[in-house]
């Protein structure tokens, strides 16, 4: 898995990232179908970990929607064992959208089910930008990757 991730996120930064530029990533991870007996909880650690020591200060910001309720307990727990800084990152709700994802993802580049305009994709692989356009944060362009 983590061979997988890390061409998946090196073959991100090397074509989907604006050249000179400081960027950070907003991660949408849906939970839908999964509950206290499916949630990978062993995998979403080993991501975690490896996520924060090979690509440190990368995300902006995590919604993680869809989550059963167990998945919040548990990270009542998790979260007092991490960084400050990057629990404060990671927004979990059991719905499919969180009111606050519009504030780091524009609406055009958004899925319909999670509330923005954007068709929800069907094929995803291989990644592609969906759009030339980017999202603009202030002065900063972002684009956004179909997986």
């Amino acid at each position: 898995m983590q061979d997988l991730m890390t061409y998946f996120l090196e073959f991100i930064l090397d074509n989907m990232m604006i050249p000179g530029q400081v960027e950070n990533w907003v991660l949408i991870a849906d939970m839908v179908g999964l509950n206290v007996a499916t949630v990978p909880y062993g995998i979403f650690k080993e991501i975690f970990n490896f996520m924060q020591n090979n690509y440190r200060a990368r995300l902006y910001k995590g919604y993680i929607l869809n989550a059963p309720w167990t998945f919040s307990v548990v990270w009542t727990v998790v979260k007092g064992l991490i960084e400050e800084t990057t629990a404060m990152k990671i927004s979990i709700t059991s719905s499919a959208t969180e009111a606050n994802m519009k504030n780091h993802i524009s609406p055009e580049q958004l899925e319909e089910k999670y509330g923005g305009e954007m068709p929800d994709f069907t094929e995803y692989w291989p990644p592609k930008p969906n759009t030339g356009d980017c999202f603009v944060m202030g002065d900063v362009p972002s684009k956004i990757l179909t997986l």
